[in-house]
């Protein structure tokens, strides 16, 4: 197998591997509905140029541009595991021509600053205390809110992966030293490794 550990695809990180593993699986899905004998193929022949662009195709029904060229890539790195000694730069020529077409569509005004996701996280966890004390008991609503903000709020201060966020622990990589909260990642818990 490509991603076992004794594998081409051992060293990546587990989030890669299981992206590549997933655009793989969808490249093999629509194999199977649309030229089920091309599974019997050695890869070098399944993988044709008008497959890939009926793919392409089939993808951009339900999907950005974008996201489709990314799934390209994506397939282009599971071939370069599978047959490194195949040339597949074609498949990145394709992916680039997707992605050069596509049409930009500006986020800049969904964009908001740090300053003010901390005030919204901030209004939400007083949001979630004055509903407690205004009923004198903890609702379910009333946690959520809290929880909300302060993810809010840690994320604006402490920008962090959500594997990260999900896995803090007090204690472990959540400490108060000093009376400042602070948060503490291993290196082996961090994208960049540090």
């Amino acid at each position: 197998d490509v991603f076992d550990e004794k594998g081409p695809g051992a060293h990546l990180a587990d989030r890669t591997r299981t992206s590549l593993a997933n655009a793989y699986g969808r490249w093999l899905g629509f194999l199977a509905r649309t030229a089920p004998n091309g599974l019997d193929e050695a890869l070098g022949e399944r993988v044709t140029r008008e497959r890939v662009m009926a793919f392409a195709q089939h993808l951009a029904q339900t999907n950005i541009a974008t996201s489709v060229a990314g799934l390209l890539r994506s397939l282009r790195a599971v071939l370069r595991l599978m047959a490194a000694d195949q040339d597949w730069a074609w498949l990145l020529t394709t992916a680039k021509r997707i992605e050069a077409r596509a049409e930009r569509r500006s986020k800049r005004h969904r964009l908001r600053t740090s300053d003010e996701l901390f005030a919204l996280g901030v209004r939400l966890m007083q949001e979630g205390e004055a509903t407690v004390e205004g009923s004198g008991h903890v609702t379910k609503d009333a946690a959520l809110t809290y929880r909300d903000g302060l993810i809010i709020a840690l994320l604006a201060v402490a920008p962090m992966r959500r594997q990260n966020l999900a896995g803090l622990t007090l204690g472990q990589n959540l400490q108060r030293v000093s009376g400042i909260w602070t948060v503490m990642l291993k290196a082996s818990e961090t994208k960049n490794r540090r």
